[in-house]
């Protein structure tokens, strides 16, 4: 999945790519945060942010990398060094305008829907 979600991102121009759909953070990181988290799908490495309260459970049962955040705040500094972001397209709209210094927010939303019907042997 990692491997399809990077070359759609090169073809695509998309530096990163965030997600926050408690069953797309489940698809990509195996962990069901309760108190949410994001995703942030970059090609050298992936990463799952959540705040203190799922980060013992989230090292213990995530495939990703797993970082501590605050709030989204700590995301959308991270999110600044990029030009193109690729995001659902139900973003919420007062976490968006936090993301005022990404020049383009890219829907993805097709593509993860397309990703999420291809089943690897794992997921069969």
């Amino acid at each position: 999945m990692f491997e399809r979600t990077g070359k759609y991102m090169s073809e695509n121009d998309l530096g990163i790519i965030l997600l926050r759909k408690p069953e797309n953070l489940f698809y990509f990181s195996e962990f069901s945060p309760i108190a949410g988290g994001y995703v942030l799908i970059h090609p050298e490495e992936s990463k799952l942010l959540v705040p203190e309260l799922e980060y013992d459970a989230a090292q213990r049962e995530s495939k990703l990398t797993v970082e501590l955040i605050d709030d989204f705040n700590d995301v959308s500094k991270i999110l600044e060094d990029f030009d193109r972001v690729g995001a659902e397209s139900d973003f919420p709209l007062h976490l968006s305008k936090s993301l005022e210094n990404v020049t383009d927010l890219v829907d993805i939303s097709d593509h993860i829907s397309d990703l999420r019907k291809i089943k690897s042997d794992e997921e069969i």
